[in-house]
C-alpha cells in the first residue's frame, strides 16, 4: 500500500470514527429523553392506579340509595372502572414499548462503541 492510500484509509478511518461518536451521542441524548419521559409516565401511573379505588366511593348499598337512579349511577362508575383500567393498560404498554426503545438504543450504542474500538485499533496500526 503507498502512502496516498495509507492516507486516504487514515481519514476515512478518522471520518468513520466522527461519524460513529456522532450517533452515540444523539443516541445518549435520546436515551436520555425516553429516560425522562419513563418517569414522568410512571410517576402518572402510579397515581392514577392508586387512585383508581376512589371510583367505588362511597360505597352505594340498598341502605344508603337505590333504585332506577341508583343503577344508572352504578352503571357509570363501572364505565369509568372500565375506562380506568384500559388506560392502565395502554399507559404500561407504552411503558414496555419506551423501555424496549432504550434497550435498543443502549444495545446500538454498545455496538457503535465497539466499532469505535474497531476503528481506533486499525487507525493505530495504520500509523505504526
Amino acid at each position: 500500500m503507498n502512502m496516498a492510500e495509507k492516507e486516504y484509509i487514515i481519514h476515512q478511518l478518522y471520518n468513520d470514527i466522527s461519524n460513529l461518536e456522532s450517533q452515540l451521542r444523539h443516541n445518549h441524548e435520546k436515551i436520555a429523553r425516553l429516560k425522562k419521559a419513563e418517569s414522568g409516565i410512571s410517576n402518572e401511573l402510579n397515581e392514577l392506579v392508586d387512585h383508581k379505588p376512589l371510583v367505588f366511593d362511597p360505597e352505594l348499598t340498598s341502605y344508603t340509595w337505590q333504585g332506577k337512579y341508583a343503577e344508572m349511577f352504578l352503571d357509570i362508575r363501572n364505565g369509568i372502572n372500565y375506562a380506568y383500567t384500559g388506560i392502565i393498560q395502554q399507559t404500561e404498554d407504552l411503558l414496555n414499548d419506551i423501555s424496549r426503545k432504550i434497550s435498543e438504543l443502549e444495545a446500538m450504542n454498545t455496538s457503535i462503541s465497539n466499532t469505535i474500538s474497531s476503528k481506533r485499533s486499525q487507525l493505530a496500526h495504520l500509523k505504526a
